[in-house]
């Protein structure tokens, strides 16, 4: 018999899962309909909360590019799937593959990315 001092693990929740995007059209958000910098987003997220549960504005920051953004919107759709609205900021990062994440109280989906295109829609990334 061999003795060992106890172990305390902590087992988190899975981080949520991103399901498609939508501009305020309605239209999904892919590499042949980029949004745009000033856009209405809607993110669609499984397994963000508890199903049915209010969440506040302040405990969500939407992430793209690098650039970190407060919703306008949640809402519950049903079954833990979430919607969080957010405006794009004018000076968002352009190009094909911008990384997003939705945060509730620190903790992080899992990443995706969406195209953001510039002005005249080309998908080059802006440098300043």
């Amino acid at each position: 018999v061999t003795n060992a001092y106890p172990v305390d693990v902590n087992i988190d929740t899975p981080p949520s899962s991103m399901g498609p995007v939508q501009n305020a059209a309605g239209t999904y958000i892919d590499s042949t309909h980029p949004a745009h910098p000033g856009d209405l987003l809607m993110v669609t997220l499984n397994g963000f909360a508890p199903a049915g549960q209010t969440i506040a504005l302040n405990r969500v920051q939407v992430g793209v590019g690098g650039a970190l953004y407060s919703p306008i919107q949640i809402s519950s759709i049903g079954a833990g799937a979430y919607q969080v609205g957010f405006l794009l900021g004018t000076n968002a990062q352009t190009g094909a593959s911008q990384p997003l994440i939705v945060y509730l109280d620190g903790r992080s989906s899992y990443p995706s990315a969406i195209a953001v295109a510039g002005i005249g829609g080309n998908l080059l990334i802006r440098r300043e």
